[in-house]
């Protein structure tokens, strides 16, 4: 363990230095950015030897028995055309060790099952749809009935979408609800909330200058919480208790009725925001950048779904249009 440390701090140190003399090179002939904050936070070191979590023994054959059984349930509609169910176990520990002290040791178990479909409708779209089942152990599962049924729905859903008519361009009512709702909170504010984000000349700085502001209406509430391991008894895969440059993960309130507050923050600071509030991130290989851990948004105004319908009915009328769109559900991008 102490060679590949060396080796790959010895590898990071010669790329840091060739990146750090390309960025003084373009700093001379580049206007003065904005934000002129530091590209690279001072924090606290953490230490943290956690409980290294074995592998837990499974059945294979029993396994394999039962992800053949729930893979069957897509031969019975012909029109889909491929389909995968997979059982991944991962019970991977986590080691990080800085120059500035911190030491931290932690587990992340996670198993998971993951079903997708596709299909081609016939003027060649393609369609897919997918379920994934997430838990830090195999007791904690979603139960077998509750997987069926969501993954009889994706081919009912495929099956359907195969058949359904294209709907041109439309600009009138529309009603999310429940995970498309959640995918467009993710991928509309969500990801504008990255500290990140709030500098570059890439970047659409949707918020920087709104800290303050009113960015939602009153009775919302959004706040960005990877210490939860569960919510109303729902495993949520977005826990962690470090992230990928040894913060601690910390709850942040993002958006408190309706007033933008702060950023979600890596080490990399934004005008005044000079710190992690541990939500630096990052797939294998990349540089951790702030991003959502369990994004949750709160509401203090409610409204019966039937009611939610209505409404949606009522303004379609009103507006004069032929009919109002409603989402069930919606795809986000792959980051």
């Amino acid at each position: 363990m102490a060679r590949v440390l060396w080796l790959n701090t010895d590898r990071m140190y010669k790329k840091a230095a060739q990146s750090y003399l390309e960025v003084k090179t373009k700093t001379k002939v580049r206007a003065a950015e904005d934000d002129s904050s530091a590209d690279f936070s001072t924090e606290k070191p953490e230490v943290h030897i956690g409980k290294t979590v074995l592998p837990q023994s499974f059945d294979r054959k029993v396994w394999e028995e039962r992800l053949r059984r729930y893979s069957a349930i897509f031969a019975k509609y012909p029109e889909i055309e491929n389909s995968t169910v997979v059982l991944q176990v991962r019970f991977a520990t986590h080691y990080f060790v800085s120059s500035e002290g911190a030491r931290i040791v932690d587990s992340r178990p996670l198993i998971r099952i993951l079903a997708l479909g596709q299909t081609r409708a016939d003027d060649g779209m393609e369609l897919a749809r997918s379920e994934t089942f997430d838990a830090a152990s195999f007791d904690k599962l979603a139960p077998e009935h509750v997987i069926v049924a969501k993954i009889e729905k994706i081919a009912q859903d495929l099956q359907s979408l195969k058949k359904a008519p294209i709907v041109e361009p439309f600009s009138g009512p529309a009603l999310l609800s429940g995970r498309a709702a959640a995918v467009f909170f993710h991928e509309v504010v969500g990801h504008r909330l990255e500290g990140q984000r709030q500098r570059g000349d890439n970047e659409g700085q949707t918020f920087t200058k709104m800290v303050g502001q009113a960015v939602l209406p009153s009775f919302l509430s959004v706040e960005d919480d990877p210490t939860l391991a569960t919510l109303g008894g729902v495993q949520l895969s977005g826990n962690y208790n470090f992230d990928e440059e040894g913060a601690k993960s910390q709850r942040v309130q993002l958006i408190d009725q309706g007033i933008l507050k702060q950023f979600l923050m890596s080490r990399m600071p934004v005008k005044g925001f000079e710190h992690s509030n541990g939500h630096g991130r990052a797939q294998d290989g990349m540089m951790p950048v702030g991003r959502q851990g369990n994004l949750i948004v709160r509401s203090s105004k409610t409204v019966p779904d039937s009611q939610l319908r209505q409404q949606l009915i009522d303004e379609v009328k009103k507006q004069g249009k032929p009919f109002g769109l409603y989402f069930e559900d919606i795809a986000g991008d792959s980051r």
